[in-house]
Formats: C-alpha cells, structure tokens, sequence
C-alpha cells in the first residue's frame, strides 16, 4: 500500500487528456488539498480494482481505466474483497493466534480450580463447614451460596467460550466479527463471576486458611483463588474484534464517500475540460490576430476577459459549487463572445478587403479626376459628394469589422456603389470633346429667333411698299407742286 500527499493542482498538460489520465490526477478531482489518501488494489470478481482511502477510510473506487465506480454491485464486491484480505492479514498477527492457547490457559486453569473446590461445596459440606468453623455467622452460608451460583455460571459460560474459540477457526467476514463479538461479551460476564467467586473464596479463607484438611471426612483440598493473569490476556487477544473491517459497513463507508465527493470531483473534470477551451481558444484568437489586423485590438481585449474569467474560475477549486457553477456560466459567455467575433471576422474578412480595396480605388480615381477636369466642373463636384457619403459609410462599416458586427452585405454594397464611382469617373471626357447638348439648345433657340425676325421685317416690308397707281398718282402731285 502506497500512502501520497493530495495536491490538487490544475496542471492543464495532464488534464487536458481524460482518456489518458492516471489515477493520480483523477483522484485530484476528488480529494481536497489538505487531505491525505491511501491506494489499495484488490481483486473483486476476477477484475483488479483500487480501494481510495482517504483519511483511513474507504471513500472511492475506481477501475483499471481509472474510471470511478458507482455500481452497488461492484462496491459491495470490493468491500469484501477488502474484508477478507484484512481478515487474511489479521489471522497471521500474535493476538490472533494466541487466542486459542490464551483461552485454553484460562479454561485448564478454571476446571482445576473447580475440581479442588468441589467437595468443600457439597450440600454436606456447607453444613459442616458453617458449624464447625462459622458458629452462626451468616455471611458464611452467604459465601457458600455464591461459590455455588458463580461457579454454575461460569462452567456454562467457559463451555459457550469453548465452543467459540474451536468455531472461530472456519470463519471469516462478518460471521468471524459476530462470533469474536460474543466471545467479548461472554468473557465479560465471565469475568462479573469471576470477581464474585473470588470475593466468595475470599470470605472463606478467613476460615479455612490456603490448605486444609479433614481427614474424618477423608478431604484434602482447598479453595483455590482463580488467577487474573490469563483471562486478562485472553481478554486483549479478543480486543483484535475491532481491527475487523466488516464488508458492509465498508460499503456503506464507500457508497457514501462516492455520493459526497462526486459533485465537486464533476465540477473539477469541467474546469479541466474548460482548461482546454481556454488553450484552444488562446490559439486561435492569437492567430486571428495576425490574420486580421484590423481586429487585433478588440480580439486582445476580449482574450484578456476570457484569460481573467479562466483564472478566476481555476481558482475556487470548486470549494463552493453555487459560487463555480456562476463562473463557469461566466468563461462559457466570455468564450462564445470571443469565438463570435472571431467568427464573424472570417465571414466579414473578404467582403471587407473588396470593399477597402474598391473604396481605396474609388479615392485614388477622385483625386485624379479632380487634377483632371478641376475642382470646379460640377461633374467632378457631383462625384465628389457621392464618394464622401461612400467614405462615411465605409467608415462606419469598419468599425463594425473590427468588433465582429459589421454586416457583410453592406459592405458588399459599399463595394458595389465604389465601383460604379470608379467606373463613371473614368469615363468622363474632357468638355472640348463632348457635346454641349444645353449650349448648342441655346444657340439654336438664338437662330431660329433670329431667322424668325428676318421673316418677319421680309413681310413686313412687302406689306407696306405702294402699288403702281398709286406710285403714279403720286408723281403727278409731286410734279404738280414744283
């Protein structure tokens, strides 16, 4: 059996593997860093299994794949496996097989003690007794009468423990812990006689002295006084009764050790397995990072919340369930925020670049226009008004980029109005080389104005010339006013 020092440490390397976890820091999950624990294999139903003691007492056991056990069925089997082999182990120590021959001293010592009182104990002999050398003193009857009861208690009681001890052999489990606990509680009876015989022989040997003799009755015998020696050995032999482990309330040591530690053990193995989504999301917000530049800063302030949430949460120890269970509920949003904008960044990404990219060419193809044709030419204002509504509006987009909220049909919407801005921008034409539709409006308005007065002042003209006979008629005055 090998006795280690718990440690519960969340080293990440070893728990980050469940399947290949040793049964060191399985049993992390389950004993509490100021506990002790002990590891005892034992061979239950043809299967080997590892017996947890902690503190000294049986707790938990687990598999060969180092997998807790909770099946009744199993437990129990253990338990007694457990049993049997303390029992083996307490078969081979001193106290257990000096019980026999320290009954055996007590029981040779008690009959030859019954054989040399008997005949001073005869009904005959109590009258004897009491008037050759009690006179009428009536404790003497008394004393008689107790040797008497006490001796017929404890020669019934000598053959149950007799009986006991040749029994006690063929047993085990908790037929062995019953047998040796009525063995304890006979030899203490045995030993209430005992201590009354001896006040009994005590009274008497006032009288009779240690050796006496009446050869008119043909005795030669005394009361003997029972030794104290071997029953006091026998009675520590027996004191092995405790160090009996019974399979049962061994079970019921496990069963309860096993429904105890699991909720804490459970919260423990969660925490690890969240040790290695706090890796795993470590490595990729680091390479979003350099994948995505644009959203370096958010994703580093949402991986400095995730890295305090983790230390928060490794911290407790799952000392308070209540308390784990909200911080764990806490990494579990911080994570999935995390991972959303991560996520959002791939699917955004190349939207965004087409946008960046055709906004970028929109401003190039701007500025060139502007040198081109001028700041004044109200195309070129037209177009400028345009783009700097697209600019805004990609700004906004952007900033959406870097937190993983921007909506990527925007920004192909954005890509789409930049290109069309690029596209009209570059098929402009210089004004001497294109037609002046309102220009040339106007100067035709002018001609056929002009025209139209020209054929008026022609009619007019015709309308107001004198005719023939008038033109005669008109000379006669004049010729006749001269």
């Amino acid at each position: 059996m090998k006795t280690y020092f718990a440690s519960f440490l969340f080293l990440l390397a070893v728990l980050a593997i469940a399947s290949a976890a040793t049964l060191e820091s399985e049993l992390a999950n389950y004993v509490e860093r100021n506990e002790t624990y002990s590891v005892e294999v034992l061979t239950a139903n043809g299967t080997n299994y590892s017996l947890i003691k902690i503190g000294g007492t049986p707790s938990l056991v687990f598999n060969t794949n180092n997998e807790l056990e909770t099946t009744p069925a199993i437990i129990d089997a253990v338990a007694e496996a457990h049993s049997m082999q303390r029992i083996n182990a307490l078969r081979q120590t001193e106290g257990f097989q000096n019980l026999g021959m320290h009954f055996q001293a007590v029981y040779d010592e008690f009959m030859l003690c019954d054989e040399t009182s008997k005949p001073v104990l005869e009904p005959t002999m109590v009258d004897y007794y009491s008037l050759a050398f009690g006179g009428n003193d009536p404790r003497i009857r008394s004393a008689y009468a107790d040797l008497r009861a006490h001796n017929a208690s404890l020669h019934v009681l000598f053959a149950e423990l007799k009986t006991s001890v040749d029994r006690m052999a063929g047993l085990n489990g908790k037929a062995l812990y019953d047998e040796l606990g009525v063995m304890v509680t006979k030899s203490a009876e045995s030993q209430v006689h005992l201590t009354n015989y001896s006040e009994a022989t005590s009274y008497l040997r006032t009288y009779f002295g240690d050796d006496f003799a009446i050869p008119a009755k043909n005795v030669f015998r005394y009361i003997c006084q029972l030794g104290s020696t071997s029953m006091a050995s026998f009675s520590n032999d027996l004191s092995i009764r405790s160090s009996i482990p019974i399979a049962s309330d061994i079970a019921t040591q496990i069963k309860a050790g096993t429904e105890a530690r699991s909720p804490k053990a459970g919260l423990r193995k969660k925490v690890a397995e969240l040790a290695v989504d706090y890796n795993n999301a470590m490595t990729k917000v680091n390479s979003a990072k350099k994948q995505f530049p644009i959203g370096e800063a958010f994703l580093s302030q949402k991986q400095n919340e995730l890295t305090t949430a983790f230390q928060r949460l490794n911290s407790t120890n799952a000392s308070n369930p209540t308390a784990t269970l909200d911080l764990i509920k806490a990494f579990n949003l911080t994570r999935d925020s995390l991972g959303a904008t991560i996520a959002s960044l791939e699917r955004q990404y190349p939207a965004y670049t087409e946008a960046a990219t055709a906004v970028d060419t929109a401003k190039q193809t701007m500025a060139a226009a502007r040198e081109r044709f001028g700041r004044n030419d109200e195309r070129v204002t037209s177009f400028q008004t345009q783009a700097n509504t697209l600019s805004n509006r990609f700004s906004v987009a952007e900033d959406g980029v870097r937190t993983g909220s921007a909506n990527a049909t925007e920004l192909v919407e954005i890509k789409a109005i930049a290109l069309n801005i690029t596209g009209s921008l570059n098929s402009l034409a210089p004004k001497e080389n294109t037609v002046d539709y309102v220009t040339i409006g106007v100067i035709a308005t002018i001609i056929v104005g002009f025209l139209g007065l020209i054929v008026y002042a022609l009619k007019f003209r015709k309308k107001s010339a004198p005719s023939p006979s008038r033109q005669a008629s008109f000379a006669r005055e004049l010729r006749e006013i001269r």
